[in-house]
């Protein structure tokens, strides 16, 4: 029988994801050891560290995610999916800012990475950024994509502003 680190391997080198086998499975643990030998003898592989990090955010060690989300942006700056990643990490470890800037960055990256605006959406409307939430859940809905959680964005947002005749 294979060993976790060898089926790591041939799984990523086949461009199906470690976090696929394992974390689907909730096997979380397997995943990080499989992730950690996979990135002690190829540090510059080009997916582990975002990887990686996925997998921590799923363990809630955003901390550690924001490491190597950070790594694999030093390996690949113009790494949507990795500012996005990093970026949920930031909102949950407190950093505002720094979360809105890697969002507004993937957004510029990759216009069609509407996880990241819906994201960008629901930090600005938990701001109290109500307007700039509001343009981006409109972008959403009318492209009808995440359209039940950005109508339920704008409707939080309605009820914020007491018009309560528009979140009906």
């Amino acid at each position: 029988q294979k060993t976790a680190y060898e089926i790591g391997v041939r799984l990523v080198g086949s461009e199906m994801c470690i976090r696929d086998r394992y974390q689907a499975d909730g096997q979380l643990n397997t995943a990080s050891a499989t992730y950690k030998k996979l990135i002690a003898q190829s540090p510059q592989h080009p997916k582990a560290h975002n990887n990686y990090g996925v997998n921590l955010q799923s363990l809630g060690k955003h901390v550690q995610a924001k490491q190597h989300f950070q790594r694999q942006l030093d390996l690949s700056p113009e790494n949507s999916r990795t500012l996005f990643n990093l970026a949920i990490s930031l909102r949950v470890l407190g950093s505002t800012s720094e979360a809105r800037g890697a969002l507004k960055t993937a957004i510029k990256l990759d216009p069609n990475l509407h996880a990241a605006t819906l994201e960008l959406a629901d930090l600005e409307r938990t701001k109290g950024n109500y307007a700039d939430a509001k343009k981006l859940y409109t972008q959403l809905i009318d492209k009808n994509i995440f359209r039940g959680l950005s109508d339920m964005g704008l409707g939080l947002i309605w009820l914020a502003e007491k018009d309560r005749e528009k979140a009906k």
